[in-house]
């Protein structure tokens, strides 16, 4: 997926049945720019440059909704972290302990 402005962040909303928010329209837009394995504290940083006051909680109810409706995939990494993955198909990670980095 790319998308790139609110129009488009809409239409991935609605297209799974999400009700739309400012916050939920930045966070699509941070995570379906381009493919990225994030965090959910990486989402918040670059969610809050355009929408600050946006909360952890927020993103953290978002990014489970969002693996629900199949938008995303968690992979779980070093046994404590999590990554948000937008390609959902079948495929190998690789993490990276000490640049603390998901591939």
């Amino acid at each position: 997926m790319n998308i790139h402005t609110p129009a488009e962040a809409i239409a991935c909303l609605r297209s799974v049945g999400l009700p739309v928010t400012q916050q939920r329209i930045e966070i699509t837009r941070v995570l379906f720019a381009q493919p990225v394995h994030l965090t959910a504290e990486q989402v918040l940083e670059r969610v809050r440059v355009r929408a600050p006051d946006t909360s952890r909680a927020t993103v953290y109810n978002t990014l489970n909704q969002f693996t629900e409706a199949g938008l995303l995939r968690r992979v779980a990494a070093d046994g404590i972290k999590s990554f948000f993955d937008t390609d959902t198909s079948v495929h190998p990670h690789f993490y990276l302990e000490g640049e603390d980095l998901l591939i």
